[in-house]
């Protein structure tokens, strides 16, 4: 396999990158000007790298990096941003230029772009899980630059093979989406930004990986719009109380008062407009918490593919703990092992 690899620097990227380089496939990473500096897990003699401008089509296009690839992992992209154009500009146009420049190539390689699944949208009240035959409808903005991403790639089916896998949330370590609930927990009160009882699904990234490379190698994998998550939803309650219980606390638990973060939010939205830089809350990031539920089925990837998310929340929460506490991020007591 001759993978080009885009977001190699971020969280999953970087995982992507490791799951490649065991097995022996060639690497390429395509970062762009702005991208981080690469990580010491590249430095092997499979990965090379390529520095291209993602919003400029006819670099795009003229790259050697497509030369002889066999599969494109389309990650790169950006989850916050203070105006939506700028989400248009991370998620929407770099997906364009890739995928029109791969089509237009006299043999194309295997195309799996990562959306997610704010991308189809919450789940639908009275049903108990989102599935991959419901229509999409997100409500935000992040969901709806991650659909038209996925529609930039989507219309060129019919001439190169492409897969857009729509993960539920992702956590393992690296991540710092989740760093924030493994602190509160360490604190002697933890504050739920949202309903403690609000479910959704989740998914650990090795896991998600896996899946990556099977539906990226499957023949059935072309032409398909998958969920991803494990069969086992969470709750933010049941989120803390497993950290608590990993970390040796005992917090007591509260709900912020919606007033309180809309507030909050608002200020965020503020701050975001005049500094330039995206805020930790915004009226987006609300949008998403005052979900009814983010719970899906990842059952038409298992049907098709036979893939399967093995990781439990437990053992994927502290293999994550365990790494945290290994980089510095959190402190705490030690962290007792779990199994599935």
């Amino acid at each position: 396999m001759i993978a080009v690899v885009t977001g190699a620097s971020g969280f999953i990227g970087r995982h992507l990158v490791r799951a490649l380089v065991e097995q022996n496939a060639e690497v390429r990473v395509l970062r762009r000007p702005q991208s981080a500096p690469s990580r010491p897990s590249f430095e092997s003699k499979t990965v090379r790298e390529w520095t291209i401008d993602l919003l400029n089509a006819q670099d795009v296009a003229a790259s050697e990096i497509w030369h002889g690839a066999t599969h494109v992992f389309h990650l790169a992209g950006a989850t916050r941003a203070v105006r939506q154009r700028d989400l248009v500009r991370a998620n929407v146009i770099p997906t364009a230029h890739i995928a029109d420049a791969l089509a237009r190539r006299s043999t194309p390689p295997r195309l799996l772009v990562l959306s997610s699944q704010a991308a189809a949208g919450p789940t639908p009240d009275g049903i108990a899980a989102r599935t991959d035959a419901m229509p999409p409808s997100p409500i935000e903005g992040y969901g709806r630059s991650k659909l038209a991403g996925e529609e930039a790639a989507w219309r060129w089916r019919a001439s190169m093979p492409i897969t857009v896998l729509r993960p539920s949330a992702v956590y393992g370590p690296g991540d710092d989406a989740f760093l924030a609930a493994f602190r509160q927990v360490e604190r002697r009160t933890a504050w739920f930004a949202t309903s403690a009882e609000q479910p959704m699904s989740m998914v650990y990234v090795s896991d998600l990986v896996e899946c990556m490379l099977q539906a990226a190698a499957h023949p059935d994998g072309a032409g398909q719009r998958w969920l991803v998550a494990h069969e086992a939803p969470a709750t933010w309650q049941s989120l803390y109380s497993l950290l608590a219980s990993l970390a040796e606390r005992t917090p007591r638990y509260r709900t912020a008062p919606q007033l309180l973060m809309r507030l909050a939010a608002a200020i965020g939205d503020a701050q975001g407009f005049l500094t330039g830089h995206p805020p930790l809350l915004s009226s987006r990031k609300l949008a998403l918490a005052r979900a009814h539920s983010w719970v899906c089925s990842a059952d038409g990837v298992t049907r098709t593919i036979g893939w399967r998310a093995n990781t439990s929340l437990a053992t994927g929460l502290d293999s994550t703990r365990r790494a945290y506490l290994a980089a510095g991020w959190i402190g705490g007591a030690t962290v007792r092992s779990s199994e599935n």
